[in-house]
């Protein structure tokens, strides 16, 4: 390791100094070179932790940034979980949630005509549906 750090303008050879003949331009002093010192780092790598998480909450505030919600048109805000659907009508102007609608709700559990993975969204849907209008008018 200390041969390969050793000093660099000692291996520098001039074509003359080989051959042993010296010329008037030689003569003269060149400026001594700078050394230049090379800290070695150690390579650390990181694991990226929550990526998924992280990259879902971006693409949600992307999307916010896009579709701002109002008290006539309100944004619909969807998450669904491994087990459960959650979904909300949002009024960014007033932040305000005008209607909020799970699969944890009774209503939505109990007209449940196939599987919960696939009647939650459609009952989800329909449930956040009927109220917002009744909901929307009352606040135009």
């Amino acid at each position: 390791m200390s041969m390969a750090l050793g000093n660099v303008a000692a291996l520098q050879f001039s074509a003359s100094a080989l051959f042993g003949i010296r010329s008037a331009t030689s003569s003269f002093q060149q400026p001594m070179q700078t050394r230049i010192n090379f800290s070695v780092m150690p390579l650390v790598m990181r694991a990226r932790g929550n990526a998924r998480t992280e990259s879902a909450k971006i693409r949600n505030r992307r999307t916010q940034k896009k579709y701002n919600g109002t008290p006539k048109r309100p944004r619909l805000s969807v998450f669904c979980s491994g087990k459960q659907l959650y979904a909300m009508l949002v009024d960014d102007q007033n932040k305000n949630c005008l209607f909020y609608g799970s699969t944890l709700q009774k209503s939505v559990r109990q007209n449940s005509p196939c599987s919960t993975s696939v009647s939650a969204p459609q009952a989800c849907v329909r449930k956040i549906s009927q109220p917002a209008t009744v909901n929307l008018e009352n606040h135009i």
